[in-house]
């Protein structure tokens, strides 16, 4: 168990540059849980880390539960649609690490300048999400492999 650990509830102010957040999914064919509870339990019970925030974003049709520590981000993601893309990701692929997230200072800007250098994007400006970040996407096609989100406030 880790020892020690705080909990923050303002989660971009005082980053240095970045941040990540680690991404994973519980079954969406399972109605009576927001996520498989095994899940929940690990995070607080194993790691001592205590969920501080659960939100859904209906436009993205999913729920989300949150852990910090330090800086970086736990997120538990439930599909709340069997056609969102959470539930899409998970039945082609499982449960698991979705993608990781960097801080920026303008998600926009972000975008743009990752498409000048070349970067595929899933989103060419930023949407809003969970806890009223502006986020947008770059391709995994571009990024090794790793599905990468930028956000900011």
């Amino acid at each position: 168990k880790i020892e020690e650990m705080t909990r923050e509830t303002d989660t971009l102010d005082g980053y240095a540059c970045s941040s990540w957040y680690l991404w994973r999914y519980a079954s969406p064919r399972d109605q009576d849980h927001a996520w498989d509870p095994e899940a929940i339990k690990y995070w607080e019970e194993v790691m001592g880390l205590k969920c501080y925030n659960i939100e859904e974003v209906a436009d993205q049709k999913v729920k989300t539960a949150f852990f910090k520590v330090g800086e970086v981000k736990i997120e538990l993601l439930e599909a709340t649609s069997p056609d969102s893309t959470i539930a899409s990701f998970i039945e082609k692929k499982g449960a698991g690490v979705h993608h990781i997230a960097f801080a920026v200072e303008n998600t926009d800007q972000a975008l743009k300048d990752a498409e000048e250098k070349g970067v595929k994007l899933i989103d060419k400006q930023a949407r809003k999400a969970a806890e009223s970040l502006n986020i947008g996407f770059l391709h995994p096609k571009s990024t090794l492999g790793v599905l990468t989100e930028l956000c900011c406030k």
